[in-house]
């Protein structure tokens, strides 16, 4: 009874007759919650807030000539029968037990060192639901989502390190916010996914409307019958002009917080070795090795010693030591490249010709925990400041300085109609998203044999969720002599549930690289004639979280895109007889008078049934162990019936 946001503290209590209510807690100093009035003073803090409806910002601020490592709460009451929390858009548990419930992920900061997986939480009632979240533009935050059945309540909070009052750099302050809404409990989360669309729209607009797969490095020309393969973003700028010949953008390649040092085979791999070898690298008239050292020295993060950050690694394609640096464009050098300067490198040049379509950003969450507490990085930054669990001096997780680049790297690309493109996201911090075009992770989908052995939904639900409308893609890294035909079928299929883009690179990220391989892509070439333009129909269409439809079993899924597709997977190791009962009503449109609702098989090429669009209509499908069956439903008459299959 004594465990409030996964910590042994009392839980905040609102006045008998208040809905919600804002507290403040001193985690250094292992204060309780105390309640904070917008304007009045608390514990040295004070709140400001603006707005009263669904979307409230605020600011915290110091009052103390001290710096201070605190938690800001948002609390409400959610006082309903048979409570339900939702993890993700099928993941819902009963709240029945006394427990605290949260979907959250690891951090490297904050009070608990973890944070929500989604930037918006929900928990329903018979009859009612509501959702807490946080607005796109508060990010990079460590926020928790959660909620408590026995005391009900549903609260959101941040963990911030705030600098002593009157610091220069304004440290000493952070915004805040909260949009709080109600949730249809028909459709949990998937309805508080909808409506947190609908209030930030910026956050998820489609900017990028190629519609194919990822190509990593690889000229694309030099595959052979190319066109087979549906290729549309290509990671490398090795032959733009080609490319944009074919329809594919390119994208310039960076990997934004690192600096891989080649360190030969008889040096030791310690710290004093590698700062003096960084420090005649940087001096050396090597323009692109000097440059990468300098901006070690310039923008080098300091661990809590006041060293650099720097590990030792064999990797296949540099075996010595890794810097890992802060990327924020606002620390400037008079003398040295920053890695800031680095990376704005890869911005194409308007005007100029063949340039790429864009950035590219590589690896985008690793490297994600390291932790900065250099004086010039927090003096620069833009961003908010955190503190690490039981240490509470001020500090940069390296994924803030990240994602403060990011930020800075997609405003100046949309603005010139560029687009951003970038790799290992969403791992753990949804707040990538936003700034985003295109979205993607290499993964493996088969053991070290070649067994199929795919990603789980909650991974693969994260990355559709997030991405909304916007392309997702995959690159399979596997040793795909191991893999076969029936394998990459699978594989595909599975990804066309979801409406992700499947794509291959190779066994390790780095050598035999798959498209340098005819023998590979000759074989799976039909597996791709097959899928990908049915998987473009449906991204083109563009994934919805309300079905509209749903299932008589839990092992077998739906998902929505657009008006017209529905896809099917039975998730069990056995087959499946099910039935589908789908709204007939909000397919198709508007519907005239006698019209029907055609439901078509889009592989098999054939007609399931026709039926009036109105109510409810039961589709009985026979599905094998794992398969994927893409429905389309179209009104239309039965002489159309046929054209509308294959069209």
């Amino acid at each position: 009874d004594r465990l409030f946001d996964g910590q042994n503290i009392a839980p905040p209590t609102l006045p008998k007759n208040a809905k919600n209510g804002w507290f403040v807690r001193d985690v250094e100093a292992g204060s309780a919650l105390r309640p904070i009035a917008p304007g009045a003073a608390t514990l040295g803090l004070r709140l400001d807030t603006t707005g009263s409806g669904t979307v409230v910002r605020g600011t915290l601020r110091n009052l103390q000539t001290k710096t201070r490592a605190v938690t800001v709460y948002y609390v409400e009451r959610f006082d309903a029968t048979e409570p339900v929390w939702w993890n993700s858009v099928r993941d819902g548990v009963s709240a029945k037990e006394i427990r605290e419930y949260a979907n959250l992920t690891q951090a490297g900061a904050g009070a608990t060192g973890q944070l929500s997986q989604y930037p918006w939480g929900c928990v329903t009632g018979r009859g009612t639901g509501r959702a807490l979240a946080v607005p796109p533009d508060i990010a990079p935050r460590v926020a928790r989502i959660a909620y408590r059945p026995d005391t009900r309540l549903l609260f959101l909070c941040y963990d911030l390190a705030l600098t002593e009052r009157g610091d220069p750099a304004h440290h000493d302050q952070a915004p805040v916010g909260i949009a709080r809404y109600a949730v249809d409990p028909a459709w949990g989360f998937r309805d508080a996914a909808a409506r947190y669309y609908a209030l930030f729209p910026e956050a998820f607009q489609r900017r990028a409307k190629a519609e194919g797969i990822w190509m990593p490095f690889t000229d694309p020309a030099k595959v052979a019958g190319m066109d087979d393969f549906s290729i549309a973003y290509h990671e490398g700028d090795n032959s733009v002009a080609s490319d944009r010949a074919k329809g594919i953008l390119s994208f310039k390649y960076v990997e934004p917080m690192t600096y891989w040092m080649p360190m030969a085979k008889g040096v030791p791999r310690t710290y004093a070795e590698a700062t003096a070898l960084v420090q005649k690298i940087a001096a050396s008239d090597d323009p692109v090795a000097s440059h990468q050292a300098q901006a070690v020295l310039s923008s080098g993060s300091h661990d809590v010693r006041g060293r650099f950050n720097v590990a030792f690694r064999d990797a296949p394609w540099c075996d010595g030591a890794v810097w890992v640096l802060n990327p924020s464009p606002a620390i400037v050098h008079a003398n040295l490249w920053t890695k800031a300067r680095l990376n704005n490198e890869a911005k194409p040049a308007p005007g100029a010709k063949n340039q790429p379509d864009g950035a590219y950003l590589d690896s985008l969450e690793a490297w994600a925990d390291v932790q900065d507490f250099r004086a010039e990085s927090l003096n620069a930054t833009s961003v908010s400041l955190c503190f690490a669990p039981g240490r509470f001096r001020p500090m940069l997780p390296t994924w803030f300085s990240v994602y403060e680049s990011t930020a800075a790297l997609s405003r100046d690309l949309h603005k010139q109609g560029s687009l951003l493109m970038a790799n290992s996201v969403p791992w753990r911090f949804a707040a990538f998203a936003s700034l985003l075009d295109v979205m993607g992770t290499e993964t493996s989908m088969f053991t070290e044999t070649g067994a199929w052995s795919p990603e789980t939904d909650a991974v693969m639900n994260l990355r559709r969720t997030m991405s909304y409308h916007k392309p997702y893609l995959l690159l399979l890294n596997t040793d795909f002599n191991k893999v076969n035909k029936d394998g990459i079928t699978r594989y595909f299929e599975r990804c066309a549930f979801y409406g992700i883009y499947p794509s291959m690179f190779s066994v390790d990220a780095a050598t035999d690289p798959y498209w340098e391989n005819p023998t590979l892509y000759n074989r799976d070439r039909p597996v791709f004639q097959r899928v990908i333009p049915v998987i473009k129909r449906l991204s083109a269409a563009g994934w919805e979280p309300v079905t509209w439809a749903k299932t008589n079993r839990s092992d077998v899924w739906l998902e929505r895109f657009g008006r017209e597709y529905l896809t099917v997977l039975n998730s069990a190791d056995k087959p499946a007889e099910v039935v589908v009962r789908v709204d007939a009503r909000f397919f198709g449109g508007a519907t005239r008078r006698g019209a029907k609702i055609a439901v078509c098989d889009v592989w098999g090429n054939k007609e399931l049934l026709t039926a009036s669009p109105q109510g409810t209509i039961p589709v009985r499908l026979s599905l094998g162990a794992g398969e994927t069956r893409v429905l389309s439903l179209k009104v239309t008459n039965t002489k159309t019936v046929a054209r509308s299959v294959n069209k």
